[in-house]
């Protein structure tokens, strides 16, 4: 973010939070009931949750697993949000395939 080729992200946010399609409503309830009901990862969690000797302890388990989740998600999104205000052109990070190539010399006998 302190970099001159990254424009600030809060004027940039229309370029990468997007539009929501209609089209994508089955995409979007499938990963939806994937979150409510769990798929394989949640496993761990449910085994853990219902190892707990007292409710109240499973309780505290979820909602600081609810924190941690939040908290870790911050990262990812500040680094999509800051790839997509980078103007690359302006960077050293594949310039060799940014920059036009150049025409080869012709060799001549003197």
């Amino acid at each position: 973010m302190t970099h001159p080729a990254v424009s600030s992200i809060t004027e940039d946010s229309p370029q990468w939070v997007g539009e929501w399609s209609s089209k994508y409503v089955g995409v979007w309830l499938d990963y939806g009931l994937l979150l409510v009901f769990g798929g394989v990862p949640w496993q761990v969690y449910f085994q853990r949750v219902l190892s707990c000797k007292t409710a109240a302890k499973a309780k505290g388990l979820s909602f600081a697993a609810s924190f941690g989740c939040v908290l870790m998600a911050v990262p990812a999104v500040l680094i999509g949000a800051i790839g997509a205000s980078t103007d690359w052109t302006k960077t050293d990070f594949l310039r060799h395939l940014v920059t036009p190539p150049t025409r080869p010399r012709r060799l001549t006998r003197n």
